[in-house]
């Protein structure tokens, strides 16, 4: 069974090459724009997985769904196949345009099954 260790929306992320462990920088909670619509250069969608039955031959599909209110801002599909126990998947959106203000939410999904929301709220800078 495939387990969630965790999901984080950052702006950033490094792998250490010598260690593979990674640092999440910036993590999303609140964005004040100065206007709308606004463009955000760069967010990353940080998971980690668990396959407790070791079946390499196993594929999965993730679905990483964006949305302000009713409207879908955007969705990413990967596949996901173990190679080993644990899987980190990243997922970088580039350019994201948000229209205006409200809570932005990021859903994750594993084979249409949901796993875990992201909660970004987005406001109007004050002038």
């Amino acid at each position: 069974m495939v387990r969630l260790e965790f999901f984080v929306v950052a702006e950033s992320f490094s792998i250490d090459q010598l260690t593979n462990r990674v640092s999440i920088f910036n993590i999303l909670e609140t964005i004040q724009a100065p206007a709308f619509p606004l463009v955000l250069p760069q967010l990353m969608a940080v998971s980690l997985w668990e396959d407790d039955e070791r079946d390499t031959e196993r594929q999965y599909q993730v679905d990483i769904r964006i949305t302000l209110g009713d409207t879908e801002l955007e969705h990413i599909q990967q596949n996901l196949k173990f190679p080993r126990p644990r899987l980190r998947t990243i997922a970088q959106i580039l350019n994201l345009k948000i229209p205006g203000s409200g809570r932005m939410k990021i859903e994750l999904k594993l084979n249409g099954e949901h796993k875990a929301w992201h909660y970004v709220d987005v406001n109007q800078a004050p002038n």
